[in-house]
């Protein structure tokens, strides 16, 4: 069976931010359902996996953005899985648009967790990857720990709900997305257009879990996020955002 799926996505009302792009989430939504999508063709998504007692999470996630979707605009997604590290699986993405130009490209490791004790399995004791094409990678390097800062400062705290949980139960990774890119105000974005998103997924976090946002520089176009858990103080998520100071119109583009 061919390792690549490809599909189209269109940038709908409600996944463009104030300024007519498609965001950092819904990018990262479109990740999220192109991987499902080829899983199922390949015969490991969600169904399979829980009648084998276990389900699928991400760990880490690198996303580099050249050029961000419009509202309306149409691009297509391709992804194929590169095989195994560990216990981690590997899948990588680009995305295009109506041209066929490369916008964006990201790297992925995913983690097979069992459904009873939430603890990790490696992935070769449930089945067996697709070894063709395996050796194409979007980007350079796989994606590593995300960077930290020296120091934090708190943004904001908040609790899981209804809205930000997810078929298994716990806060589906695309929300801490956008928690993480809500520690800044709305105009800071004006002025800056985040080229990098790098985000290491460290705790589950369930309904009504408080959380602690933090965020610290690390340079002058550079900026850690974590978030931490108020009952545990343990790290939910380490952040890294990289950005350059082009400036984005006051109207979405036609």
């Amino acid at each position: 069976m061919e390792n690549l799926w490809t599909g189209s996505f269109t940038v709908r009302a409600g996944e463009a931010d104030l300024y007519g792009r498609a965001s950092l989430r819904t990018l990262s939504q479109y990740l999220e359902e192109a991987a499902y999508r080829h899983a199922d063709r390949l015969g490991f998504s969600y169904h399979p996996m829980r009648e084998k007692g276990v389900f699928w999470v991400l760990f880490r996630m690198r996303l580099e953005v050249d050029r961000y979707p419009q509202w309306t605009e149409e691009v297509e997604l391709e992804t194929w899985a590169r095989g195994f590290s560990r216990l981690f699986a590997r899948r990588d993405f680009l995305i295009r648009d109506a041209r066929s130009q490369v916008i964006g490209r990201a790297s992925s490791q995913w983690l097979l967790l069992g459904l009873e004790n939430r603890r990790p399995v490696r992935p070769e004791t449930v089945f067996s990857m697709p070894a063709e094409g395996t050796e194409r990678s979007a980007l350079p390097a796989d994606p590593g720990a995300a960077p930290q800062a020296t120091s934090y400062s708190e943004s904001h705290r908040i609790a899981a709900r209804y809205g930000d949980l997810d078929v298994n139960r716990h806060v589906n990774h695309t929300r801490y997305v956008e928690w993480a890119l809500n520690c800044m105000e709305p105009g800071w974005y004006a002025h800056r257009t985040i080229r990098t998103l790098q985000m290491e997924y460290l705790e589950e976090t369930r309904d009504s879990c408080p959380i602690r946002l933090e965020k610290g520089p690390l340079d002058s176009r550079s900026l850690a996020i974590r978030a931490v858990r108020e009952d545990t103080g343990k790290a939910v998520f380490h952040a890294f955002l990289q950005w350059d100071d082009t400036p984005i119109p006051c109207e979405p583009t036609s």
